[in-house]
């Protein structure tokens, strides 16, 4: 899972104010729909997600509802906890079900559209590559973020969203 960056990124049009938000009715959400609603316009942006087969992500919404779940997930890793990474909306419609063992995580994935079957019963993989893929993944987004939308990209809550991911350059570092 990867988000591909168009080569030569610049400052966008169209970016949201940071400070139109309200916290009665938005949270990181907000800015996250916002951000992929803007990267999705740009064009170049690329959300790739593959190991059960090649899907057809997109940057609008699939994207946005990876971002949000990243928290729990990587939090679920550190414990050793089981987790999932629900790709709930229309379209893919899948969930991947991770599991730890040791040193290594168990992907599995159901679908609950009747025309896709996943191809193979589960992946294996060591955590930490599924832990930095995650972070990378978060990392390009806070990049692009940062050179797409300056101003959205210091925006309190999606500094606190990285600071929950530990990603570098945004929050603390895990050793």
């Amino acid at each position: 899972m990867r988000l591909d960056v168009p080569a030569g990124l610049a400052a966008c049009s169209g970016c949201p104010d940071p400070l139109a938000y309200s916290s009665a009715l938005d949270d990181v959400r907000s800015v996250f729909s916002d951000l992929c609603s803007v990267f999705a316009g740009q064009g170049g942006f690329n959300f790739v997600v593959a190991g059960f087969g090649e899907w057809r992500a997109t940057v609008r919404t699939d994207l946005m509802v990876v971002l949000e779940q990243l928290p729990a997930i990587l939090a679920a890793l550190r414990t050793e906890q089981p987790a999932e990474l629900d790709f709930f909306e229309q379209g893919l419609q899948r969930t991947v079900w991770i599991r730890t063992a040791g040193g290594e995580v168990v992907l599995s994935c159901t679908s609950r559209l009747p025309s896709w079957t996943p191809p193979g019963d589960e992946i294996r993989m060591p955590r930490a590559e599924l832990e930095n893929m995650l972070k990378d993944l978060a990392q390009a987004f806070l990049d692009a973020a940062s050179v797409a939308c300056p101003g959205m990209a210091s925006h309190p809550w999606l500094l606190a969203w990285a600071n929950e991911l530990t990603v570098r350059g945004h929050g603390k570092e895990e050793p």
